[in-house]
């Protein structure tokens, strides 16, 4: 399993709770993912596919969202094209791609701050948002 981070910038308030767009295909991997998160303090968010995550990232909140790279109607990859020509939506998230590995190796050239592979485990997956969490809170 593999988990790379870049460098964290300041995506979310210190006064707010951490919140946390799950953008993912699978409906069993969307309430694992709200489950956890919501019981580590996270407020969640989700979206099936790309476009539904545009639609949520329009009110302008910062966030970190969970991407996964291979979806229907709208993939991470085409997400990622959007934001890259909306700065201002893009300067309030930290984007971290979920993906088999291969396929994350595929888009390193995606500007995203984490990439965790499929498939992890939960401590995997908080180790993965940690770094966004801290920078936050100092």
């Amino acid at each position: 399993m593999q988990i790379v981070h870049s460098a964290a910038s300041d995506q979310t308030e210190a006064d707010e709770t951490p919140r946390v767009l799950i953008v993912d295909d699978d409906a069993a991997i969307r309430k694992m993912l709200v489950d956890v998160l919501s019981l580590e303090g996270f407020h969640t968010e989700t979206a099936r596919d790309g476009r539904e995550a545009l639609a949520v990232l329009e009110d302008g909140r910062k966030r970190i969202m969970l991407l996964d790279l291979m979806m229907p109607i709208m993939d991470g990859w085409e997400v990622c094209r959007h934001l890259a020509v909306r700065p201002a939506l893009r300067q309030h998230l930290s984007i971290i791609l979920m993906s088999a590995g291969e396929k994350l190796e595929q888009a390193r050239d995606l500007q995203v701050e984490g990439y965790l592979a499929k498939p992890f485990d939960v401590d995997h997956l908080l180790e993965c948002l940690n770094p966004f969490v801290t920078d936050a809170q100092s």
